[in-house]
């Protein structure tokens, strides 16, 4: 078997817990509302000096990853050099959040009500750097903002530099807060009860020629970026899926924007199998949007075929063959009575 980019470990903070059979189980619930990670505290993941004045974004990134990492160990990965592990990061708006926090002060006293110590949050790479830096990571650092499409491109991203041999291990994390900022962005003329979803999650990537401890992998993913014949072209691949590919047995799509209901009339008319439109329990997950899909996937243990777009022409479908989730139970199990005797 040739060497294969897989999902090894995930960790993920969202409204509904951090841990990830239960987020799968129980996030259906319906919202009219912001869903938002209340009470977090990063300090229960890490406990380390410095990130008090960080913004809830990159404390969740920073507690995700720690999940991850967590739940990569259980199958006893080796240590890598800090060199040959990425960090990239996919974020729709919550610099936006960031900026505001720095100049609120500005505009209701006066300049000299700045805090210096904020400045560096409004910056893109934030989130990406304070991983790298509270895990020691020296590879290659990078932050895709593209919106709903930015988990997609980090994922496209951290699968290139590992096909290219770059880097060993790729930490992919997807990232939104939900403050006043974003609220006001997404409902600007939109209805005012549209559901925002905020979470971060976290995926470790690394290649294998086994299938084996892993969740499973993401594979053939068409993405590009057209405002013009976008949705044609969307169109064509995912007729081109449904129709030549028989192992597909479930599709996962919604993104909460134009784009919905040319998608679902399309399915409806050329497919019978199982379908979830996560936008129905999410709303506008933002970055995450992806993520949550390829976990339900995983989790499914189905192999599944998943549409992401944005309103910007910015469109991605993919397949994710999943590991059933028994067998790497199993595995997981295995190792740690080993790691007792």
């Amino acid at each position: 078997m040739t060497k294969q980019v897989v999902i090894k470990g995930i960790g993920c903070i969202t409204p509904w817990g951090d841990i990830v059979e239960d987020v799968i189980r129980n996030d259906k619930e319906r919202s009219l509302d912001t869903n938002l990670v209340k009470d977090f505290d990063l300090q229960k993941y890490v406990k380390r000096k410095g990130l008090r004045t960080l913004p809830k974004s990159t404390k969740m990134a920073i507690a995700s990853t720690e999940l991850a990492l967590k739940d990569l160990d259980v199958l006893g990965y080796k240590e890598l050099p800090k060199e040959r592990i990425g960090v990239f990061v996919g974020t729709s708006l919550s610099y936006v959040n960031n900026i505001q926090d720095f100049l609120e002060p500005t505009y209701e006293k006066n300049a000299n009500s700045v805090s210096p110590i904020k400045f560096p949050n409004t910056v893109l790479n934030n989130i990406s750097g304070w991983v790298s830096i509270v895990f020691g990571i020296e590879g290659i650092n990078s932050t895709v903002n593209n919106g709903t499409m930015s988990g997609v491109d980090a994922l496209i991203q951290a699968q290139s530099y590992l096909e290219s041999n770059v880097i060993d291990r790729a930490i992919v994390i997807t990232v939104d807060d939900i403050d006043k900022a974003i609220v006001h962005n997404k409902n600007n003329g939109k209805r005012q009860d549209q559901t925002i979803t905020e979470s971060s999650i976290t995926f470790i990537l690394e290649q294998s020629h086994t299938l084996e401890g892993s969740y499973g992998l993401i594979k053939n993913v068409e993405a590009w970026m057209n405002p013009y014949n976008s949705i044609e072209r969307l169109q064509n691949v995912i007729s081109t899926r449904l129709r030549g590919i028989s192992s597909i047995e479930y599709v996962l799509w919604g993104s909460e924007n134009g784009i919905d209901g040319n998608i679902e009339r399309q399915l409806n008319a050329i497919y019978q199998g199982e379908i979830t439109k996560t936008s129905d329990f999410l709303g506008d997950a933002l970055s995450s949007s992806a993520f949550y899909k390829i976990m339900i996937a995983l989790f499914s243990s189905q192999n599944s075929l998943i549409i992401e777009t944005n309103n910007m022409g910015n469109q991605g479908v993919f397949e994710v063959e999943s590991v059933v989730v028994t067998e790497r139970k199993e595995i997981i199990h295995e190792r740690k009575e080993l790691s007792l005797i």
